[in-house]
């Protein structure tokens, strides 16, 4: 799923990537890598992880490319620990001007 970029972070939004826009095929169609982009990526058990994909093209010895190299990292749980912390953040603001 597309993860949009809000006014205290990354929010995960409800709608799916369509194939066109996966990462991997962004960066075989373009030839230009893709760094860091965060999607939320359902696992075989049904849950959902966050994770960030960096993909670099792969290149053939004419410069045309017959491929990818990807790297997924998960990164929810720090993900849920930087909203978490702007929560008590706000929290914390909001009763000190009570």
């Amino acid at each position: 799923y597309h993860v949009e970029q809000g006014p205290h972070g990354p929010v995960p939004t409800a709608r799916p990537i369509a194939s066109h826009e996966w990462p991997v095929a962004r960066a075989v169609r373009t030839g230009a890598p893709v760094l860091d982009e965060l999607v939320v990526a359902a696992r075989p058990d049904g849950t959902r992880r966050m994770v960030s994909v960096s993909v670099a093209p792969v290149h053939d010895a004419e410069g045309q490319v017959v491929g990818a190299a990807a790297a997924i990292t998960d990164v929810e749980d720090a993900f849920q620990a930087r909203a978490a912390l702007e929560t008590a953040r706000r929290a914390a603001e909001a009763a000190s001007r009570a």
